[in-house]
């Protein structure tokens, strides 16, 4: 299976992506463990600034996403 890209340089190894397997019921329950938390010193909840959308709308795709290739700040895809 292939796992992701990456490439060689001298006494070095860069990674380019990742492909990361991750079962349905086990993405809804990571969901649902952040969805009432909120931030410290506010009433934002985490998902607002962890799903790429609103708390409320968030699922279980849409949160996964956002922690691989929906998300600007991510060094890498992660697929």
């Amino acid at each position: 299976k292939d796992l992701g890209t990456s490439i060689s340089f001298p006494n070095r190894t860069t990674v380019e992506s990742i492909y990361y397997d991750v079962a349905e019921d086990f993405s809804q329950r990571i969901l649902d463990s952040c969805r009432d938390v909120l931030y410290p010193g506010g009433n934002q909840h985490s998902l607002d600034s962890m799903c790429g959308r609103p708390y409320d709308k968030c699922t279980k795709e849409a949160f996964m996403a956002y922690l691989g290739i929906g998300n600007p700040a991510v060094p890498f895809p992660i697929y």
